[in-house]
């Protein structure tokens, strides 16, 4: 007897078809139909996994509109007046906007190239911190730092995973 195999229109399966016309193997369809939305769950748990970092600083972008001196204060800092207070909303707000905003459009876009363009921006200030203690004398900021090396670390990670996703 001759058969013919046929792919499905999304390529997503194959199906087999006897002399008969009769569809064997529909349980092996099924069973990639599931597999295909299995993997649309992955792809989306790692977007989100991913861009969680970016969901936490945005918090810090937002609060830097919204209450400043809170967040300036959670950061460590006092809160300045005139144009010190210019310049510590407009570069602590903006480095938080633009490193939220890149994580979080690299995650959501399969972009990894904007993961690590937030990642750098941390691992960034993570080393001018620690220049700033070395060479200046400043408290060493050990928590700062460390959270900012985890999501650094985090970052390269979900890079890595970020085009497993767009393929599946």
């Amino acid at each position: 007897a001759s058969r013919a195999t046929t792919k499905s229109a999304g390529g997503d399966s194959d199906r087999v078809i006897s002399e008969g016309g009769a569809r064997k193997g529909a349980l092996t369809t099924t069973t990639h139909c599931f597999e295909d939305e299995s993997m649309a769950v992955k792809s989306w748990m790692i977007r989100i996994a991913a861009a969680l970092p970016g969901v936490i600083l945005l918090n810090n972008a937002v609060g830097f509109i919204l209450t400043p001196q809170t967040v300036v204060e959670s950061l460590g800092m006092s809160y300045l007046e005139g144009l010190g207070r210019s310049t510590q909303i407009g570069d602590m707000g903006s480095f938080f906007a633009c490193s939220s905003l890149f994580i979080i459009y690299g995650a959501f876009r399969d972009k990894p190239q904007w993961l690590m363009a937030g990642a750098y921006l941390l691992i960034a200030a993570a080393a001018y911190r620690l220049m700033a203690t070395v060479l200046h004398g400043a408290d060493f900021a050990q928590t700062f730092i460390g959270i900012e090396i985890v999501i650094f670390t985090w970052l390269v990670v979900a890079s890595r995973f970020l085009p497993q996703a767009r393929e599946t």
